[in-house]
């Protein structure tokens, strides 16, 4: 495998990135399955920010909303 596709595997699929580490670890190719385990780690790292992110946002969408609606409420 290739630097690069030791990264789009990543990129592509967790899973697919673990089980391609295991067996390099099984066929004793160390510093290669801890490349790909380095390259995972940084990638879930984006991935659960990116998740935060998204629920802050959905998060400030509906306070805003209900402050609205509530604003409107008043109005009358």
């Amino acid at each position: 495998m290739a630097d690069q596709t030791w990264h789009e595997l990543v990129f592509n699929s967790h899973y697919q990135a673990t089980i391609a580490a295991k067996e390099l670890l099984q066929e004793g190719k160390v510093m290669e399955a801890g490349e790909i385990l380095e390259d995972l780690i940084e990638a879930m790292g984006r991935s659960k920010k990116r998740a935060v992110k998204s629920q802050l946002t959905w998060l400030m969408k509906q306070i805003i909303t209900v402050r609205l609606q509530l604003d409107c409420v008043l109005l009358l």
